[in-house]
């Protein structure tokens, strides 16, 4: 019993970090990055909640290859639907967002007592999948704001907290089944 409470404890604090860091990484970009501040006075609640705030110039911490600079995706991963009419978007995104994460959920509360890599790699996800998800919801786009730019070799799509815990889960998951390849298998 004691182990099952740890999950549930650990599973909360996780997603309830994720979430509450994202979206401080985000209000931060709205205030640091665009120029709602001059234009909207008001709490910092009330500036993360203008829609579509006139970006600002980018903050360079690793000269041009690393910058801060506010974007809005209102699709997914890449860019993915961000073209398709908010009618389908919406819907889209509210329905797959809500199955694939009580799916994860379902996953990590069913993931044995020794896969704890896996447990770990799914309260990242869904942690990162609900910071998303909440701006989607109530923005209609995701704020994105990190750049990771190497010139003419390659410019990652911009990116947040959220996508960066997702992305570090979906490592952790591969990582999880490679451990387990090595595993021999189990007698019968």
């Amino acid at each position: 019993m004691l182990s099952h409470r740890r999950r549930v404890l650990f599973f909360f604090v996780t997603i309830s970090t994720l979430l509450v860091a994202d979206q401080l990484t985000k209000l931060w970009a709205v205030r640091a990055l665009t120029h709602v501040q001059a234009s909207h006075p008001g709490t910092a609640l009330e500036h993360y909640s203008v829609l579509h705030p006139v970006p600002a110039r980018p903050l360079f911490f690793a000269g041009r290859w690393g910058y801060f600079e506010y974007a809005e995706n209102p699709g997914a991963a890449w860019n993915i639907l961000s073209g398709a009419h908010e009618s389908f978007r919406y819907p889209f995104f509210f329905v797959v967002g809500i199955v694939a994460m009580t799916l994860m959920t379902i996953y990590y509360f069913r993931a044995k007592p020794e896969e704890r890599l896996r447990r770990v790699a799914l309260a990242c996800i869904i942690g990162g999948a609900l910071g998303n998800f909440a701006d989607r919801m109530r923005l209609r786009y995701v704020i994105d704001f990190v750049v990771v730019d190497l010139g003419s070799f390659y410019r990652w799509p911009t990116f947040n907290f959220a996508d960066a815990a997702v992305s570090i889960g979906v490592v952790l998951l591969v990582a999880e089944s490679f451990k387990k390849a090595d595993q021999p298998a189990a007698r019968a």
